[in-house]
């Protein structure tokens, strides 16, 4: 269907509206001014109005649509009519009408005599517009009343077609519902038929991942079984194997096995210290001079000899002296004393020391060759258990030993002699009191065992400590050796001069200790012992107040031998008392001579 469009139409109407009112009122405005020869102020502003109206109308008409119906072409001609009637009568308006100045009085006339010639002209234009403002309004009228018709066939049919569309609905919605069914049960079969499907598949997923589940399950416990098994089996295999271990330690071990060491007294502070060369000589006093005037240099002495040794593939070096020089003193400070250590690995870095000390006195295990073997084995075993727990698998009859009397020297000695030539590890053995072996030839069948232990095993060193005794001094006399009877003055001498000066420190005594000291030093001999048993002697006697003769008559009177000051000190019951009987006789005596016995005369008197 063509025409205008209904909003264009609406468009075009309400410009034809505006410009037909703006019309009017700009020729009535037109036509006073022609009266009365000057413009109105509002002319010109509806005179723009007009023309903004004309060409909006104008605009409106271009955009029209052809073919039209004949409404919508009466519409346009009287559009066309008005815009025309705006154009004819901006031609016969003057243009000072139109403008805001005030005219001049001859154009006053001009305009009088002009309006009354136009006058005809401009009534035409305004009767023009009023015509087109009243066909318009009919058309406007008319077409609405058309619409109205329109509307309500337009109406009833939409009536009809709704009813129709009514029926048709009530018809289909039986097929609907029948439809819908159809749907929802077809759905629901096929829903339930996944959902069965689910079912099974998910069982069967569930089935399986159990047993699977299950399976790994049982496999973890049974490895997690195994391995507590094997764990707990290997604990109580390591429990059996330290057990046993401690079991094969036990059977070397004997209960004085470390008493000889123990017992020996630790060396003086100053003492000894010269076997590595580091003699302590800071002392306030001149060194003594002994023996002849010989200045006694300790360091010079031995440094060169033992310290050499014990950083050299040497295998053995021998100690001797005479009994009370001080030789297990001696030993001890040399095993315990880190120096020893860090000179035996300038031989070997990874060597190990091994100590044995006789003792005559003892038990006869601390003094027989099957103590010395049972220590040895003893120490071997405590510092190798990987390498026992071992030799236990392969020796299970050594779990039965329950001590030293299950092992024969046979045995002990094969058992030391494997030890020590299989293992990579060096040693160095330091044996004191060789002289205190109480078997029978056995100072032979020591050295014998040790010249076989060498030869088996280079990596072996011994040190040896013993009394020059013959049996001993023919079988070692081409080692190296260290006699400590000519080395142990200054030892004595510094150990004298402390002991001694601390003792008249405490007494505040005028004791001229110097001299007692030289005294001392001279008459020990070398002998320790005999030093440490005198110097203690003097020693009390100060601290008891001694004068200077009764110390002198002190070391006068001690024996000059060791085992004979031994029987001395064994044959007085109270020590010192030879020498307070003189000065205890005199006391008594000027006591009795005090006393007078009572005369019986009647009475008592004094």
């Amino acid at each position: 269907m063509s025409g205008l469009e209904p909003l264009a139409a609406l468009g075009l109407v309400c410009n034809i509206v505006h410009l037909v009112e703006v019309g009017l009122k700009t020729a009535t405005l037109c036509k006073n001014a022609y009266r009365t020869g000057e413009p109105d102020p509002e002319l010109s502003v509806y005179a723009r109005n007009l023309a903004v109206a004309a060409s909006s109308l104008g605009q409106s008409l271009e955009h029209s649509q052809h073919p039209l119906s004949l409404d919508d072409e009466r519409l346009l001609t009287l559009a066309r009519n008005c815009r025309d009637a705006e154009a004819e009568w901006r031609k016969k308006t003057p243009a000072r009408f139109l403008s805001q100045q005030q005219p001049r009085k001859r154009d006053r006339f001009g305009a009088v005599f002009r309006g009354i010639i136009n006058k005809p002209e401009i009534d035409r234009l305004e009767s023009q517009l009023q015509k087109a403002k009243e066909s318009l309004e009919t058309d406007l009228l008319v077409g609405a009343f058309k619409r109205l018709e329109i509307s309500k066939v337009q109406a009833d049919d939409l009536r009809e077609t709704l009813q129709n569309l009514l029926v048709v609905a009530s018809a289909s919605e039986t097929k609907l519902q029948n439809l819908i069914q159809v749907q929802v049960s077809l759905v629901n079969t096929q829903l339930s038929d996944r959902i069965e499907r689910a079912e099974s598949s998910t069982k069967a997923h569930i089935t399986s991942e159990l047993g699977s589940h299950e399976s790994r399950i049982i496999s973890h416990a049974e490895k997690g079984k195994d391995s507590l098994l094997a764990e707990a089996e290997a604990r109580e295999a390591s429990r059996r194997e330290d057990e046993a271990y401690e079991r094969l330690l036990r059977s070397f071990h004997y209960p004085d096995m470390n008493h000889r060491k123990n017992e020996i007294h630790s060396s003086h502070a100053s003492t000894f210290h010269w076997i590595f060369g580091r003699a302590s000589l800071d002392v306030p006093h001149p060194k003594p001079r002994l023996g002849g005037g010989l200045d006694l240099d300790a360091e010079g002495l031995v440094y060169g000899s033992f310290v050499r040794w014990l950083e050299s593939p040497e295998s053995r070096y021998w100690i001797s002296g005479r009994p009370g020089t001080g030789k297990s003193v001696l030993i001890k400070f040399i095993t315990s004393h880190p120096q020893t250590m860090l000179s035996l690995q300038q031989w070997q870095p990874d060597v190990q020391i091994l100590a044995h000390f006789f003792w005559k006195v003892g038990s006869p295990m601390q003094s027989s060759f099957k103590g010395f073997l049972c220590s040895l084995a003893y120490q071997l075993f405590a510092l190798d258990k990987r390498n026992v727990i071992g030799r236990l698998q392969k020796h299970p009859d050594w779990s039965r030993k329950a001590g030293p009397g299950d092992w024969d020297n046979n045995d002990l000695q094969s058992l030391v002699t494997s030890l020590l030539g299989l293992s990579a590890k060096p040693f160095c053995l330091f044996i004191d009191g060789l002289d205190e072996l109480m078997d029978d030839d056995g100072v032979c069948t020591l050295i014998g065992f040790l010249n076989t232990l060498q030869i088996s095993s280079p990596l072996v060193k011994i040190c040896m400590s013993s009394r020059p005794e013959q049996a001993i001094r023919v079988r070692l006399r081409r080692e190296p050796d260290l006699k400590m009877q000519d080395l142990t003055w200054f030892d004595i001498w510094q150990y004298v001069w402390a002991t001694l000066g601390n003792a008249v420190g405490l007494a505040s005594s005028s004791i001229f200790v110097e001299d007692l000291v030289r005294d001392i030093t001279s008459m020990a001999e070398g002998v320790f012992l005999w030093a440490v048993l005198v110097t203690r002697s003097v020693a009390r006697g100060i601290l008891n107040g001694d004068s200077k003769e009764d110390i002198q008559q002190r070391l006068v009177k001690t024996p000059r031998k060791l085992h004979e000051l031994y029987f001395s000190m064994w044959a007085r019951l109270g020590e010192d008392s030879d020498l307070y009987q003189e000065s205890t006789a005199l006391i008594l005596k000027i006591a009795l001579f005090a006393w007078r016995p009572p005369r019986n005369d009647g009475g008592f008197k004094s």
